[in-house]
């Protein structure tokens, strides 16, 4: 009994590690993700191992993307984009995780709109 319930308790750990996170992002101005445009507002946004799906409203964005980790935690989120408003990155605060969608590189040349944000 002592072996069966060890194992449950191990198998909903394990379960637990790979959910997907879910974070809240606010976009201050008309952006580009992934070639497609998002309107301002708060966003849902659920970190999957292989991408990003952004609700907002009735509309659904999912776009491929990478987590990249830190050194230190960041102190507020971050959204990050190119010189043509396209986001191409979104440093979680409160974590150390960086979502970083298609050309890293073009993070470089770009500029970050900080934004207060809630974790759940």
């Amino acid at each position: 009994m002592t072996k069966k319930l060890l194992f449950s308790f191990g198998t909903v750990a394990v379960a637990s590690a790979f959910a997907a996170s879910s974070y809240s992002v606010t976009l201050f101005d008309e952006s580009v993700l992934d070639g497609k445009s998002l309107t301002p507002g708060q966003y849902k946004m659920q970190v999957n191992d292989d991408g990003v799906v952004l609700k907002h409203n009735k509309d659904v964005t999912k776009v491929p993307a990478k987590t990249e980790f830190a050194d230190k935690k960041f102190s507020s989120t971050s959204v990050l984009y190119n010189d043509q408003h396209q986001v191409t990155g979104i440093q979680i605060g409160g974590t150390n995780k960086k979502i970083v969608f298609g050309n890293a590189s073009a993070q470089k040349r770009g500029r970050s709109s900080s934004v207060n944000s809630v974790i759940k």
